[in-house]
């Protein structure tokens, strides 16, 4: 079964795929790594370089990447545990590594240097794709895709307004209506509530 954290290898193990699609994975990780290589490696969730066709679907290594984790969701979708549950979790490995690739680098620069773009992107793509597939098949399923904020992901690409409060740094960073996150603030101090002084970067 595939278990909701750290899972992404498990969608798209490196020793399965790495060979054919290189592009899949952060510099660094080659076919040596399985799905069980938490503490090391991430996917590029980009795949070197997002490609779309004139309908505005992923296509390419990018489409193809999308095309493989939606025909794995679809596969836990339906196994009677989860006939009821219309969540489901893609999250990033349990590891500082990212992608640094050119085409990850420009995201997270345009996104006030944040990692976790590169994800809300990914996870806005994979949900439509999901869900048009879903339809497509005739599952009677709308689903909602989970990411991990953690680690080199805590932070969201926003920008503090003048009142205190914050908004999205465009429309286009924004999650989709069925794209969630899970907020996973793993270094703040937990001897005190999340909102305390100490926990402010939180």
């Amino acid at each position: 079964d595939m278990r909701p954290y750290h899972n992404s290898f498990n969608y798209l193990p490196p020793n399965e795929y790495y060979n054919d699609h290189p592009n899949w994975f952060s510099p660094g990780v080659d076919a040596s790594y399985t799905k069980d290589s938490l503490w090391q490696g991430q996917l590029c969730y980009s795949a070197h370089g997002r490609t779309y066709d004139e309908n505005g679907r992923p296509n390419g290594e990018y489409g193809e990447m999308i095309d493989t984790v939606v025909e794995k969701m679809i596969i836990e979708i339906q196994k009677p545990a989860n006939a009821t549950n219309n969540n489901i979790a893609i999250t990033e490995q349990d590891s500082y590594d990212w992608c640094n690739c050119a085409a990850c680098k420009a995201e997270q620069e345009k996104y006030g240097d944040c990692t976790s773009a590169n994800c809300i992107l990914f996870c806005n793509d994979l949900a439509d794709v999901l869900n048009a597939t879903l339809q497509e098949q005739g599952i009677d399923r709308v689903m909602t895709v989970y990411f991990f904020s953690y680690l080199s992901t805590v932070s969201a690409p926003a920008k503090q307004n003048a009142d205190g409060t914050y908004s999205p740094i465009d429309e286009q960073i924004k999650c989709n209506e069925n794209v969630g996150v899970i907020y996973c603030p793993i270094q703040a101090n937990f001897y005190y509530d999340i909102d305390a002084d100490i926990n402010s970067f939180y």
